[in-house]
């Protein structure tokens, strides 16, 4: 029954030539308005955003699954790799809209 609910994020998805805004844990609006500081890529790999260049243009997709550091792109960008959403999670609860994010209390083994 637990896993019939998940918790949910508002959906951005990485494209080429967007410029993304970087994490604030000050930022009043950290998980609405149209600017997000994260992005999913098609490979369903959730980046935090913590620094864009000076507002650049992001044209490099985030590709790395070390949840141990933050990396930086040839564009300048610096993210930090999440989570990925697994099978069970992109077929259950992901939508144009949303994506669910999960919290973890112990190890289980995931890169997350």
């Amino acid at each position: 029954m637990g896993g019939d609910i998940s918790f949910v994020i508002r959906r951005q998805d990485w494209a080429a030539n967007s410029v993304y805004s970087p994490y604030d844990c000050e930022r009043s609006t950290l998980y609405g308005g149209a600017n997000l500081p994260y992005v999913m890529t098609d490979s369903f790999n959730v980046y935090k955003c913590l620094f864009n260049n000076s507002n650049a243009l992001s044209a490099v997709k985030p590709v790395s699954t070390n949840p141990n550091t933050a990396y930086s792109t040839a564009d300048g960008y610096i993210w930090k790799y999440m989570y990925t959403l697994s099978d069970v999670d992109r077929v259950r609860f992901t939508t144009n809209e949303w994506i669910p994010v999960r919290t973890l209390t112990s190890n289980d083994g995931s890169l997350q």
